[in-house]
């Protein structure tokens, strides 16, 4: 399965509001999704590392996921 940021700010910094999923061959692992506020936001920041932006931690979960 792969996460990508789907939309940006006006200064072309990825906000993470509209995201797409491609999933790829039959697997099971899982998925974690995280809600972060007041971010430092720049081009070292990514969707594998969302740390990288600073900020705090609002949400964090982890659910099972299976690709049929």
């Amino acid at each position: 399965m792969t996460i990508a940021y789907g939309d940006m700010d006006s200064n072309g910094n990825p906000l993470g509001l509209l995201t797409s999923v491609t999933t790829g061959a039959a697997s099971t692992g899982d998925v974690q999704v995280v809600l972060r506020r007041e971010l430092m936001k720049g081009s070292t920041v990514t969707i594998d590392d969302p740390t990288t932006a600073g900020g705090e931690t609002d949400v964090e979960i982890t659910f099972a996921a299976t690709i049929q």
